[in-house]
């Protein structure tokens, strides 16, 4: 088994660091998707290309975003593990259905984005499932499923037969069918929208990390950054109470035949999530190249790096979890751990205050981009469909 990352993207050309000192009207901090869609979003305003500014302390899609599952899907992701009807309950039903909106709308902007930049990064839309094996993940669902109907989409719940020809499996009994979700490389998707945004005249610079802020001067290990306004959107690389780390683990199988694929019912390549109801679930998904990718995790941890060792009790977690789910021989021969942050309410962290604003960049998840979409649309002082959900949170 290899401990690294599976995900390669072998022609990106990596930025150079800052040297000197430049000026700019917006400064992002953050490589990632968070940071990346905050770019293209000032774009979208109408901001000049040269007079925004992304700095990454490593390389762009290195952190939290790069590690992740690739994964884009409509659904809230938070340290509870709710789902909308938790959030219908808690928000109302006008502002989930907005918030909901929201999450889709991200997910265009991330098709977008792929047409604008032509970046190759094995994209493909597919169904998402929501499995549950026990009466309380099952309840769950069904409360879920109420609230979806409730915003006029079809939520059907799944099982028996029905459910077997959307995934062969003897483990879960039940499955909700969710809205198409976005398959990707993460590493190729991000560094794909990098290149975009350089080509457009946006000033990218890698293995550039921020030591200091004073007085509207960010300073580097080789330079500085004299700004007007500065958005932190670094993920596991922020220090807020807001905020809880969490370490997941993917690993990625040998290729799958055809005849194994169909044999799983899992040649229309469909993602899953298990629901548990807790901090560990698993996730999958098929990849480009016809693996199975499988994740499980939510260990909380004080690391604010990305990049970590292997969590083997994770590892042999999902090794368990393959025999049980899918009867076979099928042998990992990718794996690797990583942390991300989420936020411990059950709305991605926002905060903007004069000329300083902060995202949480929760990997890739689409609640950090609608979260990005409102922060820029609020530096313009301009009403968001998203006001009255973050300011009652």
């Amino acid at each position: 088994m290899k401990k690294q990352l599976f995900w390669k993207n072998k022609g990106y050309k990596k930025g150079k660091p800052l040297r000197g000192i430049i000026e700019c009207p917006y400064l992002i901090v953050g490589g990632g998707i968070a940071g990346l869609t905050a770019a293209y979003f000032l774009l979208e305003r109408g901001v000049s290309p040269h007079d925004v500014v992304i700095v990454e302390r490593n390389i762009v899609g290195n952190g939290s975003t790069g590690h992740s599952a690739g994964m884009l899907i409509p659904e809230p992701e938070n340290e509870q593990n709710l789902w909308w009807g938790a959030y219908k309950k808690k928000y109302g039903a006008k502002n989930t259905k907005l918030y909901r909106k929201a999450n889709r709308d991200a997910l265009k902007t991330v098709e977008k984005l792929i047409t604008l930049g032509k970046i190759r990064c094995d994209a493909r839309l597919g169904d998402f499932l929501i499995l549950a094996c026990t009466p309380t993940a099952h309840a769950r669902l069904m409360q879920d499923s109420l609230a979806r109907q409730s915003f006029g989409e079809k939520a059907p719940v799944l099982s028996g037969r029905a459910l077997q020809k959307e995934i062969a499996t003897p483990l879960f009994q039940f499955a909700e069918r969710s809205l198409q979700g976005l398959s990707v490389n993460p590493l190729a998707l991000a560094q794909g929208i990098a290149t975009y945004l350089r080509k457009q005249g946006v000033r990218v610079y890698e293995d550039t990390p921020i030591h200091s802020t004073y007085k509207n001067t960010a300073r580097t290990s080789h330079g500085a950054i004299e700004y007007k306004t500065i958005l932190y959107a670094q993920g596991t690389g922020a220090e807020s109470s807001h905020l809880q780390n969490f370490i997941t683990t993917i690993g990625v199988t040998t290729p799958l035949s055809k005849t194994q694929l169909m044999k799983l019912n899992l040649l229309d390549k469909d993602m899953f999530i298990d629901e548990e109801g807790a901090h560990s679930f698993h996730y999958g998904k098929i990849t480009g190249d016809n693996r199975l990718l499988v994740g499980y995790g939510d260990v909380r941890t004080k690391e604010n790096t990305s990049t970590i060792s292997l969590h083997t009790p994770h590892i042999r977690n999902i090794s368990t979890f393959l025999t049980k789910a899918f009867a076979g021989s099928l042998k990992i021969e990718y794996a690797w751990s990583g942390v991300y942050a989420l936020s411990k309410g059950m709305l991605p962290l926002v905060s903007i205050r004069k000329n300083v604003a902060t995202v949480n960049g929760a990997g890739i998840q689409l609640g950090s981009i609608a979260a990005t979409h409102y922060v820029i649309t609020k530096l313009f002082n301009k009403k968001h469909p998203l006001d009255d959900l973050f300011t009652s949170h």
